[in-house]
């Protein structure tokens, strides 16, 4: 339900493993991003804010679905060393805090309560890039 992220655990209450959405296979090519987020990060950024960082911080080394040629830059070194993670969190944590922003949180809530609601959600925020190569 809304608010209620699964939580797999092993006690009697949570979630189980086969409650969840789980892709056993994918096919990935070079140039392609993974990123993982707890519900801390998609309740407070959204998708075309995700793109936007992604796209600024990885120009050139991306893959552009419009150019066939494979991607021929290196891997950035904010991207080894964690930066463009951090840039994400942060961004999402300053999202939380901000009373006055939209959010996809404050978006769920103004729906599901039926009355304005703006901010970002304050909670834990977990966020793993891949970058294919």
């Amino acid at each position: 339900g809304f608010g209620i992220p699964y939580q797999i655990a092993s006690h009697n209450k949570s979630n189980q493993l086969e409650d969840a959405d789980v892709l056993h296979n994918i096919e990935l090519f070079s140039g392609d991003v993974i990123l993982v987020g707890s519900d801390g990060l998609w309740d407070n950024l959204f998708l075309n804010e995700i793109s936007a960082i992604l796209t600024e911080q990885l120009n050139g080394c991306v893959k552009n679905p419009s150019n066939p040629f494979p991607v021929t830059k290196r891997v950035p070194t904010f991207v080894k060393q964690g930066k463009l993670t951090n840039h994400i969190m942060y961004q999402a944590l300053n999202n939380s805090f901000d009373k006055n922003k939209t959010t996809p949180w404050s978006n769920s809530m103004t729906q599901e309560v039926e009355m304005v609601f703006s901010g970002g959600k304050p909670d834990d925020i977990t966020c793993i890039v891949v970058f294919i190569h």
